[in-house]
């Protein structure tokens, strides 16, 4: 059998992919298109998601939608389409209010950093004027810092993170600038999300000769200096191990990049950073309301 699996999730959707995926992975011999409807968190978004469904498939929709709004609106339409939807969120914790005679949260799901209005264009602007370190002593006033030596991939992580609404600043490891730069995240390590970004010396090494040639066509006597300490692998692995030991230091959680894509590793961070920003311990961010 064929199916259509519609994932719609008014956050980033890696708990209703996960969840829609366990469930889907316990039928064999089904064929399986999925598709998976990040920040549905308007009814014109959902009346999108609506359209594109193609009736000649089977279609079941799998939701964690917290507004009332939005949710009737889908539920209602889905309905009249005859085609089969559920919360795996807000079904189970109804059974379990009746058990334990306790009512659930009003909006199921709804987390603290659904409360605030995603402003994009804000968060691109933040993304330009804290890019590879600048403006470091304002760096508190982001919600995610991002941490890795040159050439980490830090600042196509920081866009592709401003776009999707979180303000966003990432500092290079200079290892001249160290203890700067350690002063600075131990001021803010339990007010701001701090993720490092780590990748194998020789994924660096290729991708800063790379850089180098693309911009340096024609090489003066400085720009071969510069070229060689820029791609020496033995500085480049020195670079590593000293990030790796501030990551440590610093207890901070950290990603490695090599071989990944910027979407999934961006994706990765949301899922850290909504945990986080929901733990009692993390008490600052941009997206949760005092």
């Amino acid at each position: 059998m064929h199916i259509h699996l519609h994932l719609v999730s008014d956050s980033s959707g890696n708990t209703v992919k996960e969840l829609g995926r366990a469930v889907i992975t316990q039928f064999s011999d089904l064929k399986v298109d999925e598709y998976l409807w990040s920040f549905v968190r308007s009814v014109e978004k959902a009346s999108d998601m609506l359209n594109t469904i193609d009736h000649s498939y089977e279609n079941i929709v799998i939701y964690t939608i917290a507004d009332d709004e939005v949710k009737r609106y889908l539920t209602d339409a889905l309905k009249k389409k005859n085609i089969y939807s559920f919360s795996p969120i807000e079904e189970p914790s109804l059974k379990i209010q009746s058990i334990i005679n306790k009512p659930a949260r009003k909006n199921f799901g709804k987390s603290l950093l659904e409360e605030k209005h995603y402003d994009v264009a804000e968060s691109v602007r933040f993304a330009i004027e804290h890019d590879d370190g600048t403006k470091i002593d304002d760096v508190e006033n982001a919600d995610i810092v991002l941490l890795g030596v040159s050439r980490s991939s830090k600042t196509p992580i920081s866009f592709y993170l401003a776009c999707k609404g979180y303000k966003v600043a990432n500092i290079p490891i200079v290892l001249e600038y160290r203890d700067y730069i350690m002063n600075e995240l131990r001021r803010i390590k339990y007010s701001t999300f701090i993720v490092g970004i780590d990748l194998d010396a020789q994924t660096i090494y290729q991708k800063r000769k790379h850089r180098f040639l693309m911009e340096n066509t024609v090489q003066t006597t400085v720009k071969t200096l510069a070229y060689g300490n820029y791609t020496d692998i033995s500085i480049i692995n020195t670079e590593v191990k000293s990030a790796r030991d501030i990551f440590r230091e610093l207890d901070i959680d950290v990603i490695n990049a090599t071989y990944r894509g910027i979407e999934e590793i961006s994706a990765e961070i949301i899922s850290m950073f909504t945990y986080y920003a929901n733990s009692t311990n993390f008490t600052k961010s941009s997206f949760i309301t005092k």
